[in-house]
C-alpha cells in the first residue's frame, strides 16, 4: 500500500511540474531577447559575441519560478573567468552567468 501511495504521490508531483512549465512566461520571449542584445551591446560586446542558443528553465528544483537562459557565443573573458550568458527573471531583471572559480 505504502508503494502505490508513493507512487500516487510522485505522479501527482510529476504532474504538476510539467502543468507549470507549459505556462506561457510573463516575460515574452522576444522581450527576453531585446534585453540580451541590449546589455551586450551595452558592454560593447556586440560585435565579438552573439547569443547562441536561449531556453525557458525552472530557477531550482525547491523554487518553482522560471526564468529565460541566454548563452552566449563565445563566452566572455571577465578577469580570470568566462561569463557565460544572462538569467532573465521573468521582471526582466538580469544575473550574469559565469563559470565557477578555479
Amino acid at each position: 500500500m505504502k508503494f502505490y501511495l508513493s507512487l500516487l504521490c510522485a505522479v501527482a508531483l510529476g504532474s504538476s511540474m510539467v502543468s507549470a512549465a507549459e505556462e506561457r512566461p510573463s516575460l515574452p520571449l522576444e522581450k527576453a531577447v531585446a534585453i540580451a542584445a541590449d546589455y551586450l551591446k551595452s558592454i560593447g560586446k556586440d560585435k565579438d559575441h552573439w547569443i547562441a542558443s536561449i531556453s525557458y528553465d525552472r530557477q531550482s528544483m525547491t523554487n518553482g519560478t522560471y526564468h529565460w537562459y541566454v548563452k552566449w557565443g563565445p563566452s566572455m573573458d571577465i578577469g580570470g573567468r568566462r561569463e557565460l550568458g544572462l538569467e532573465i527573471a521573468m521582471d526582466g531583471s538580469i544575473a550574469r552567468a559565469v563559470d565557477r572559480k578555479k
